[in-house]
């Protein structure tokens, strides 16, 4: 045994070591893949980043010059004219919006002046690309929120007449390019403007948050941004952390693995989120890999004794089927015996047990005489009595199944022992316990079985008391013990312990053999009789005795009752 418990520390202590050494080695290889992978990832999403804003740089400045738009600020130019040239320019650019605004900011011209959200009468007068164009310089601001539709990147030039800055020509660009990219990416990819908010997003429940808090001494940021999700954008609650020389970050309780990548010049920050998960679990299916080949090699080891237990436990299990099927036959020889000896015996009795009667009535008066008849007589009706038993147990046929309430069944089984050993009121102390239960068997043989169990228990009385205890629950079918029963069936035991005086050894292997008896009347034939009951259900009689787990416990019998219905009657 000890040799078996130091074997299997040695085999659990050498799995569990390779599969924690493979999982850090898959850990940090999975690492460096995701690292490489995403710096790839950031340098491809600056380069779409810088191309949108760098192929439409021109374009303020074009349309600051173009003369439909001066003539509309002149007041000679007809507005959808302007608009028409600015919806041709934001076709052929792949802007999101083209728009001109007068001197107060507010949008009088625009590509989206046929769309029922257009910019035009949009107000950008709080914006600081709005503002450094009015101030003489080209303007950049990204603007998200309410005040531009949609969020986007405005770049303005200033329109200028006579040397005077009258109004800002500008375009919209929306970012679709670089979002239509993220969409295929594993990661979480997230834009961060130069003033820490959250300008694009993978995961849309983190638009507009930030990282850090934003101080309140900068009133430009949400105005500037044009926000109208509050005073500030939200923050987002972050951990950041390193492991196995990697940093990572924790997001609303969500752990990434963080690749940043700041681009040049702009302010503007892209970061690559590797869910930690995805890595873990690779790492944990290659280290589960290992262990269970680690452990299969074990097991290669022990497969030699594993076969040698099989076998053992083939024979054993079919030396009991073979002691079942030999026990079987002998029970079937006996019932064939016994209904010919009771065919034999019947047909004498009736003509000794009828003349008896006659002659006691046709002879004279004399009481030498009635009493040699009344004891031919008597012999007679016991003789009947035994055929009658020997009949019934081997003509033992159940009626058809209707589901029948167990306590029940045992009240009346009680009560029809009691009265046929008839004890003293005060001899028998009962304890009966019963899970709830219909079976579909049939009541009546069931009642009998138990009647014989019962019986037997009473009659075992020696002392002025017995006690005996009957209870009744539902098992598993690993629990049901029997292969004889219905694999996937519950079962039903009833157990019956009883304060007698219990078995000797000698005679326990003999209890259920029919004809088998140590009383001075009977036939031997009660146990007997109740196994061929429950023989028939497929199910189970077991006896032990003594009982040394159970205090006041003699002897115990248990049936063991399938309960699928299904099942084919023996």
């Amino acid at each position: 045994m000890k040799r078996v418990v130091l074997f299997s520390m040695l085999s659990f202590m050498a799995v569990a070591a390779v599969v924690l050494t493979t999982y850090s080695i898959s850990m940090k290889r999975q690492i460096d893949i995701a690292q490489n992978g995403s710096r790839a990832q950031l340098e491809a999403y600056q380069n779409i980043f810088l191309s949108s804003i760098d192929n439409s740089r021109h374009l303020p400045f074009a349309i600051s010059r173009e003369r439909t738009v001066l003539r509309l600020f002149e007041k000679r130019a007809d507005r959808l004219e302007v608009n028409i040239l600015l919806k041709a320019i934001q076709v052929r650019s792949g802007a999101s919006a083209v728009y001109a605004m007068n001197g107060k900011g507010q949008v009088i011209a625009s590509s989206d002046y046929d769309q029922p959200d257009s910019l035009i009468g949009t107000s950008f007068d709080r914006h600081s690309f709005f503002e450094w164009a009015m101030s003489g310089r080209e303007g950049s601001t990204f603007v998200m929120g309410n005040a531009a539709n949609s969020p986007g990147y405005h770049l303005s030039y200033p329109i200028t007449l006579d040397s005077k800055i009258i109004g800002v020509a500008a375009i919209k660009i929306g970012m679709s390019e670089l979002q239509d990219a993220w969409k295929a990416a594993k990661s979480v990819m997230i834009a961060i403007d130069p003033n820490g908010v959250i300008a694009f997003s993978s995961n849309r429940d983190w638009l507009y948050g930030t990282f850090v808090p934003l101080s309140e001494s900068r009133p430009e940021v949400p105005r500037s941004e044009g926000l109208d999700i509050g005073a500030f954008p939200a923050r987002l609650e972050v951990v950041q952390g390193v492991s196995m020389e990697a940093r990572w970050i924790e997001i609303g309780g969500l752990r990434y693995l963080l690749n940043e990548h700041r681009i040049q010049g702009t302010g503007w920050e892209l970061l690559a989120l590797v869910p930690w998960s995805d890595m873990t679990d690779n790492s944990l299916i290659k280290a589960l890999a290992a262990g269970l080949a680690s452990m299969v090699t074990l097991a290669a080891l022990l497969l030699v004794k594993a076969q040698r237990m099989k076998a053992r436990m083939e024979l054993r299990v079919e030396s009991s089927r073979r002691a079942r099927r030999i026990d079987r036959e002998r029970e079937e020889s006996l019932r064939q015996l016994a209904d010919s000896i009771a065919h034999q015996i019947r047909n004498p009795l009736l003509g000794i047990g009828g003349n008896a009667n006659l002659l006691k009535r046709k002879l004279p008066e004399d009481e030498s005489i009635k009493a040699h008849l009344g004891t031919i007589i008597r012999c007679c009706m016991e003789l009947e009595q035994v055929v009658a038993s020997v009949r019934d147990y081997i003509h033992i046929v159940p009626a058809a199944r209707v589901p029948f309430n167990v306590e029940s069944m045992v009240a009346k089984s009680l009560s029809t022992a009691m009265a046929g050993v008839n004890p003293p009121e005060q001899a028998v102390i009962w304890h009966i316990a019963l899970e709830a239960a219909e079976l579909p068997l049939d009541e009546i043989l069931v009642g009998k079985a138990l009647h014989e169990i019962l019986t037997n228990a009473l009659e075992a009385r020696e002392e002025d008391t017995i006690t005996i205890a009957i209870s009744g629950k539902w098992e598993t079918p690993r629990l049901c013990a029997e292969d004889i029963l219905a694999p996937n069936g519950k079962c039903y035991v009833l157990t019956v312990c009883d304060s007698g005086k219990g078995i000797s050894t000698e005679i326990f292997p003999h209890v259920m053999d029919p004809f088998f008896s140590t009383k001075p009347h009977g036939t031997g034939l009660g146990l007997a009789k109740a196994k061929r009951v429950v023989q028939i259900f497929h199910g189970g009689l077991a006896i032990r005795s003594p009982v040394s787990e159970h205090a006041g416990c003699s002897t115990m019998v248990q049936l063991t009752l399938p309960t699928q219905a299904e099942l084919e009657i023996e």
